[in-house]
């Protein structure tokens, strides 16, 4: 399903979330890191590190849920997105991000979806875990 044309009503329990793959290289980590530490000017070293900034793990569950939701869904007053790492990234780790719908509900006039998402690297070992609730319009 367009991720534009979710609705509270046409979203289910069991739907899955489109996958999104990641293969992370030496070049990706270090431009991604530079970036984060120039905008930081009270960084505390000048130094960019090897493993991809957990930060961006942030960024690849978002990129999964705009895939299985509206973009103004992230935004809603109801929304929430908590990220758990349990691993660092590697240069030439493949990741895996992956959601499913864990539960629908109506409180207080607005309609939410919970999901769950994985991110899990080649070798099965899990990166990181996310709980997002997403507000949606009926």
């Amino acid at each position: 399903m367009w991720a534009r044309t979710v609705t509270f009503e046409n979203k289910s329990v069991g739907d899955q979330l489109p996958v999104v793959i990641k293969r992370e290289t030496t070049d990706t980590i270090e431009r991604y890191n530079s970036i984060l530490l120039a905008a930081d000017p009270d960084a505390a070293t000048d130094e960019i590190s090897e493993t991809l900034n957990p930060i961006k793990l942030t960024d690849y569950v978002k990129e999964s849920l705009l895939k299985g939701f509206p973009p103004a869904s992230l935004d809603h007053p109801s929304s929430t997105l908590e990220v758990q790492v349990n691993l660092e990234v590697n240069a030439e780790d493949i990741i895996s991000i992956e959601g499913m719908v864990t539960k629908k509900e109506t409180a207080g006039g607005s309609n939410t979806v919970e999901c769950a998402v994985v991110i899990e690297r080649q070798d099965k070992e899990i990166v990181a875990t996310a709980t997002a609730v997403m507000g949606l319009t009926s």
